[in-house]
């Protein structure tokens, strides 16, 4: 048996009264129990509850801890193609609303969007087997990310559905089989811990074989989403991707002008972890490091001789040039382990006589935090979101190692008590 796509079915049948056959009953629509549902019962509820055979509600049971979310993701692993077709399937698209909407169900466009849920959901799904453009332009600002001025085009709820379906149902699991497994960024079950867990163990390695004798090549692309060539990438997806899923992932990266990817954009975010994989091959299978790994733009390797570390930032200067990409002279460097080095934010330091690294958080983090909280004291920011931001800082700064001892200080004299 196969998941009934109730939503594919003709617009007029409301697919929230369909029986446990799949026929639509608006009058007669029971659940797996034969009772007939409240009409108070949300939507969630019913779409999760009503309209399953026997193999759906075998994955899903009767246990109140799954919730509509879960439930989807469990019957989605057993009926799943990476094509068009699943993108623009109704069904693909409610399941990305509903990730999409996670944390942000307060802003007036998702409230708008969802009042007519369905409606939208069918038109855009008709839309994309059309062929039509879906994109609707951007909405653009800026933050500052780190002390660094960024400026974000965000797109609207409607073109985030396809785009999250776009990129779980064909993109991510696609473009993701080809990368390093040291590959940190934008990736389920990795992340900036992963990678600097990834760094750590490859120090300890590299002080059995060599000790604390030994370069530390960082190197970091200098405005590499603006750097991006469109041409190129297409060259990479070519015969990767199948003809519609091209067309529809080309109109995303086209919307950002003639060359560069745009911050907001997911579709961006995983064109961006894809673009240097050839790079990290190199690397790897033909410079033969096995002490290399990146994080989007940043990246590493590990030698054991100042020569070699020369050589190998040559080469890599090479190839990124090749992909249309120039290494940042600032940041791009050369540094003996024994001195110490920040990458991700974090300051490395081997002890060299026993091999022990400390990992240490850069103090610019909690420089900021003061500066932020203070910022928060002088706007009168309610009490309750000042604590919550700062004990997700604070959450973050200790798992780095660091001791929020002289911000913890501050926060009691700006707001009282402890967070």
């Amino acid at each position: 048996m196969t998941l009934i796509r109730f939503l594919s079915i003709n617009s007029s049948t409301n697919f929230c009264n369909a029986n446990n056959q799949g026929n639509s009953n608006n009058n007669n629509a029971s659940n797996t129990n034969g009772v007939v549902p409240d009409s108070s019962t949300n939507v969630q509820h019913d779409t999760c509850e009503n309209h399953l055979l026997e193999k759906e509600i075998e994955t899903c049971g009767e246990n109140p801890k799954y919730n509509h979310d879960v439930c989807c993701q469990e019957i989605a692993k057993s009926d799943y193609t990476h094509d068009f077709d699943t993108v623009t399937d109704p069904y693909s698209l409610l399941l990305s609303y509903y990730k999409c909407r996670k944390g942000v169900t307060w802003k007036n466009s998702v409230q708008r969007y969802e009042q007519h849920l369905l409606r939208n959901i069918l038109d855009t799904s008709r839309k994309l087997k059309r062929g039509e453009i879906v994109t609707k332009g951007f909405k653009e600002f800026d933050i500052n990310e780190r002390g660094k001025q960024r400026h974000i085009k965000s797109v609207h709820i409607s073109e985030r559905v396809v785009q999250k379906s776009l990129c779980d149902n064909v993109l991510v699991p696609i473009l993701t089989k080809p990368l390093a497994y040291d590959n940190g960024a934008s990736q389920k079950g990795k992340g900036t811990f992963f990678t600097r867990k990834r760094l750590k163990v490859h120090l300890m390695r590299h002080f059995r074989e060599c000790g604390n004798e030994g370069y530390i090549v960082l190197m970091d692309c200098k405005k590499y989403f603006d750097s991006i060539s469109h041409d190129l990438l297409y060259n990479m997806l070519q015969g990767v991707l199948d003809e519609r899923s091209m067309a529809l992932a080309k109109q995303y990266i086209d919307a950002f002008g003639v060359k560069g990817l745009g911050l907001g954009s997911q579709t961006s975010q995983i064109a961006s972890v894809y673009f240097p994989y050839q790079i990290d091959d190199y690397a790897k299978r033909t410079l033969r490091l096995k002490h290399y790994a990146r994080y989007m733009d940043d990246s590493y390797c590990i030698v054991g001789t100042k020569k070699e570390a020369n050589d190998v930032l040559d080469h890599m200067i090479r190839k990124y040039w090749e992909f249309g990409l120039e290494l940042n002279v600032k940041k791009t460097q050369v540094v003996k382990l024994s001195r110490g080095f920040t990458f991700l934010k974090c300051k490395y330091r081997i002890d060299s006589s026993t091999g022990r690294i400390t990992m240490k958080p850069d103090k610019s983090g909690m420089i900021r935090m003061c500066r932020k909280m203070r910022k928060f004291k002088k706007n009168q920011i309610p009490q309750d979101q000042v604590e919550n931001a700062y004990k997700t800082w604070r959450g973050y700064w200790k798992k780095l190692g660091g001791n929020p001892r002289k911000t913890d200080f501050l926060y009691e004299a700006l707001f009282g008590g402890v967070a």
